[in-house]
């Protein structure tokens, strides 16, 4: 049997059987820390929104099925999301952009 004739006779996946493809790191896990994050600020929403997210966080170990190590890494792929934003913020406010561009010209 070809190669072929297996995927047309037996397609890798159908809507019956669709599931997620990434569980490492927990992308749940990283947007929840992130949404709570860029809310931090207003505090009119803070509290629902990270309450949401925190139930979000907990949730995906039993549903959705993620494992601890998973929820961390997604955890620490926001922390290092959040601080590659702020030096990245802090550069251009201290000029590197403009000195950047200047030398580009």
């Amino acid at each position: 049997m070809g190669l072929a004739t297996l995927l047309i006779t037996k397609p890798l996946s159908t809507f019956a059987n669709l599931q997620g493809i990434i569980s490492f790191p927990s992308f749940h896990t990283s947007l929840g820390v992130l949404f709570t994050y860029v809310v931090r600020k207003r505090r009119l929403i803070l509290l629902p929104v990270a309450l949401l997210n925190v139930a979000m966080i907990v949730s995906v170990l039993t549903e959705g099925g993620h494992f601890l190590v998973d929820v961390v890494a997604g955890a620490a792929v926001a922390a290092a999301a959040i601080w590659a934003t702020a030096q990245i913020e802090a550069m251009s406010h201290h000029g590197y952009s403009t000195a950047a561009a200047s030398a580009a010209e």
